[in-house]
């Protein structure tokens, strides 16, 4: 799944998924016309399992969005026997 180019505020991204039957889904983020943003390509994307209303996304272990030198970004869903109802940002890098 790659969605449309879109501006974001927050420090993080967190997913309601559910991939409860041994699924994943990781998530790559591009900048607007297309190309993978270093520390957070999809090689570098952790893969997230199981089930959860506020699943905090990481590359190579940190949530933390702060570097990007834009929030206009494209995302790419990677993802197998996984459901992904909604996605958001947030501030709140420590909880």
């Amino acid at each position: 799944l790659l969605t449309r180019p879109l501006r974001f505020e927050g420090n993080r991204l967190r997913l309601n998924m559910d991939a409860s039957a041994g699924g994943r889904i990781k998530v790559a983020l591009l900048t607007a016309s297309g190309k993978p943003i270093p520390g957070f390509t999809n090689e570098e994307a952790d893969w997230l399992y199981y089930s959860d209303a506020g699943k905090i996304v990481t590359w190579r272990g940190s949530p933390d969005l702060s570097s990007l030198p834009s929030h206009t970004v494209r995302l790419c869903f990677t993802g197998r026997s996984a459901r992904l109802y909604a996605f958001g940002f947030d501030n709140n890098i420590d909880a």
